[in-house]
């Protein structure tokens, strides 16, 4: 660790290009502590190594180097397997900008107001840097024999390094569409043929034993939903019934309240129906498509719905299904469609409106019972999950933007099935 001296001002602005990111809420740890080596393991830890990959998915595959051997004199984490060096060139102006935009992602301050937010939450204890060093929310001059021209250096504390801190264990803040019991995991509520309302609990890798809520009536609805409307953090249910009405079906305690209705009806004659987190502010909205193919935001303002807004210019009239949720992991919704030839559309939530469309694998879709979009994993990115036309039910995970490959749950069954929320 080299003597600090000169103070240097330096000041993070939000990146241009960043890691995705969770939505986490203000909760957050202070500075790494001042943990530097004092014994010999050089083997990578597993903060240390998926940080690293997380650049490379983000910025490319670059040189990078973890651990040191404890011959090689001086004090050094990298000898204790919990420091990297990732080689980007001050001298290239492309790879100086992307060194930049990663220390503004680090070290930006967050909706919260809590500075440095990412590196806090990633347990990074300093950072060098084209002869400056940042450590604890402070740039200094760094008068080391190595300028660190040609690369940057982490060096993390212990509980980063060991994926301790709260951007590995912390549940992501935001939407919690079908997450009925509120640990960050979404589950599945689904309506049978006879119109009762069942919970099963995602326990991890599968689907645990299910639980009734309620006493039926469910078959005459036209859209059921899950999603957070009061904002606690435990999804609740919002239904539409055959005559249009709105209703919101509060969480009470893993079981359902009495339901309240929302506005004056018209629902009856809409194509998709979906509730999810547009606006970012931890409690659900309403997202529709009429009848004529167009999109409309319906903002929640409290106990009911604000005026619509539409969000872009229709087409979606012929799209077998429409789904909001976090895909991009930012804290608001995007909106996934199947469209008449299957193929799978993510639409990027872009400020009021939505980005250009980006297709998710390969089609194949159309033949889909049901389609929905859910953050399973836990990860604070939505993934998605199918019931195919045999009545199998898959998951497929988000994997950077993308889907992984499938993983089925439970032996199928649910062909019959009115509704999956």
């Amino acid at each position: 660790m080299a003597v600090l001296t000169t103070h240097l001002v330096a000041t993070a602005a939000p990146a241009s290009a960043a890691p995705p990111t969770p939505n986490f809420g203000p909760a957050i740890e202070g500075y790494a502590p001042a943990q530097y080596q004092t014994t010999c393991d050089p083997t990578p830890k597993p903060g240390v190594v998926d940080f690293r990959d997380l650049l490379n998915r983000t910025y490319g595959t670059h040189t990078s180097g973890i651990v040191r051997d404890c011959s090689s004199g001086g004090t050094s984490e990298h000898k204790e397997g919990r420091a990297l060096d990732y080689h980007f060139n001050i001298s290239d102006p492309v790879q100086a900008a992307a060194a930049n935009d990663v220390l503004n992602w680090l070290l930006a301050t967050d909706r919260y107001g809590n500075p440095n937010a990412i590196a806090r939450r990633l347990g990074i204890l300093y950072i060098i840097w084209n002869r400056q060093i940042w450590q604890a929310g402070t740039w200094k001059a760094y008068n080391g024999d190595n300028a660190h021209t040609d690369h940057i250096h982490f060096s993390f504390g212990w509980p980063g390094a060991r994926k301790q801190t709260s951007w590995w264990v912390a549940r992501p803040y935001g939407e919690r569409i079908s997450d009925f019991s509120g640990d960050g995991y979404s589950d599945v509520l689904a309506v049978d043929g006879a119109g009762k309302l069942y919970y099963y609990p995602n326990n991890g890798v599968n689907l645990s034993t299910r639980t009734e809520l309620g006493n039926g009536g469910w078959q005459n609805f036209k859209f059921a939903r899950a999603a957070d409307w009061s904002g606690d953090g435990f999804a609740d249910v919002l239904g539409v019934d055959s005559a249009g009405q709105l209703f919101y079906y509060p969480n009470n305690n893993l079981g359902l309240g009495g339901r309240t209705p929302i506005g004056n009806g018209g629902w009856e004659t809409f194509r998709h129906f979906m509730a999810a987190d547009w606006s970012g502010d931890g409690h659900a909205d309403v997202l529709g498509v009429d009848d004529a193919g167009l999109l409309w935001y319906y903002p929640h303002n409290g106990d009911s719905l604000s005026a619509r807004i539409q969000i872009g210019n229709g087409g979606w009239e012929s799209f077998k299904h429409v789904m909001a949720a976090d895909f991009s992991g930012d804290g608001f919704a995007d909106v996934l469609g199947v469209d008449a030839d299957g193929l799978m559309w993510y639409y990027p939530h872009l400020g009021a409106g939505l980005g250009p469309r980006i297709q998710l694998g390969n089609g194949g879709w159309q033949g889909f019972r049901f389609v929905r979009a859910m953050d399973f994993s836990g990860d604070g990115f939505a993934d998605v999950l199918g019931v195919d036309s045999a009545g199998q039910l898959f998951y497929y995970p988000n994997n950077n933007l993308g889907l992984g490959g499938r993983t089925p749950i439970g032996n199928g069954g649910w062909e019959t099935f009115k509704f999956i929320l």
